[in-house]
């Protein structure tokens, strides 16, 4: 139970680091 909690928080981080790095693709479609 605590694993599956820990790596799905692990994934939302990861996802989270992705949105925050500088990309213009992203960055454009978002703003």
């Amino acid at each position: 139970m605590i694993k599956e909690i820990i790596n799905r928080e692990n994934v939302e981080n990861l996802l989270a680091d992705l949105i925050k790095i500088p990309s213009p693709f992203f960055r454009e479609d978002e703003v």
